[in-house]
């Protein structure tokens, strides 16, 4: 298997690309009236939206979500079924879901909400996509 650069990995895995630029959006338009510490956006934000792209959670097939009910279900974690994975028929796929893959995708939309946060968890500050891109 062939390490990936970033810039390979978004054309493998176009929705990366969706994914930097979202990032590149919350750190430009966040600023002291919007605060928004660096890692929260990171943990409550961005690596949920990552997480199914890269890494050990890529390949795995969704769910629909059940619709509610009044009825309360109690289940044993031995009881639920094991998720379904689709194979990874490319060494581009199998590289996408290894830890090399995730730490080059974190380390990089980390990168750009910690640029644009100055205070370091005190909001980020006004950036644009454009600076951003030139410190990157």
């Amino acid at each position: 298997m062939t390490p990936l650069t970033w810039t390979e990995m978004k054309a493998a895995e176009p929705r990366l690309e969706a994914l930097e630029l979202l990032v590149l959006t919350i750190a430009g338009h966040a600023d002291r009236r919007r605060p928004l510490c660096y890692a929260c956006a990171w943990s409550e934000a961005v690596k949920p939206l990552l997480t199914p792209l890269v890494g050990w959670q890529r390949g795995y097939v969704p769910e629909d979500a059940p619709d509610p009910t009044d009825e309360v279900t109690v289940l044993r974690l031995a009881d639920l079924p094991m998720p379904e994975r689709t194979v990874a028929g490319t060494d581009a796929e199998r590289y996408l879901r290894s830890r090399a893959a995730w730490e080059i995708a974190a380390d990089r939309l980390v990168a750009i909400l910690r640029q644009a946060d100055p205070g370091r968890g005190h909001g980020l500050g006004v950036a644009t996509v454009a600076e951003l891109d030139r410190r990157a």
